[in-house]
């Protein structure tokens, strides 16, 4: 009774039974699994309570990884996969399509699909320049506009400063 009072997973007598034991490691396990899903818990309950997602959890190989969406230059896609630029310079490669990003952040409308393979956040532009249809972002990536996409760009970028 005093261990579980502490908070122990199990409680188990000698001799060790392995289905005992089994079912012991499966409880810790469960356990363990539960900082993870409190982290999203609080990343939702944050994102629910302004107008803005300001986090994404993005799926890596061995977990995830909460970004704040601020610190999001752009995203390129390669195939099945994206690359996403932050502003402090790194680069974390996701086995998402640029769709799975544009449907996450599609109520922000700092984030703008300049070509068919990348999405700019409009905050961290650093220039624009018109004749070679490219952009300059804070963390020193080019990202080319797409010719078709100028127009609609320029227009929105001119709704920034007006």
């Amino acid at each position: 009774m005093q261990a579980f009072e502490v908070s122990a997973i199990d409680y188990i007598l000698k001799p060790i039974r392995l289905d005992k034991l089994e079912s012991a490691i499966e409880k810790l396990r469960a356990r363990l699994a539960i900082p993870n899903m409190s982290k999203k818990l609080e990343t939702l309950k944050s994102n629910m309570s302004s107008d803005r997602i300001e986090k994404i959890a993005v799926p890596v190989s061995d977990g995830l990884i909460f970004i704040k969406v601020s610190e999001i230059c752009h995203i390129e896609a390669d195939g099945s996969y994206s690359t996403l630029s932050l502003l402090h310079g790194n680069d974390i490669l996701v086995s998402k399509k640029l769709k799975y990003f544009e449907a996450i952040l599609e109520d922000n409308t700092d984030f703008y699909r300049v070509h068919r393979s990348n999405l700019v956040n409009i905050q961290n532009i650093q220039k624009y320049n018109r004749h070679e249809s490219n952009v300059l972002m804070e963390n020193g990536s080019i990202v080319k506009v797409a010719r078709d996409n100028k127009a609609a760009f320029e227009k929105r970028l001119k709704a920034l400063h007006t």
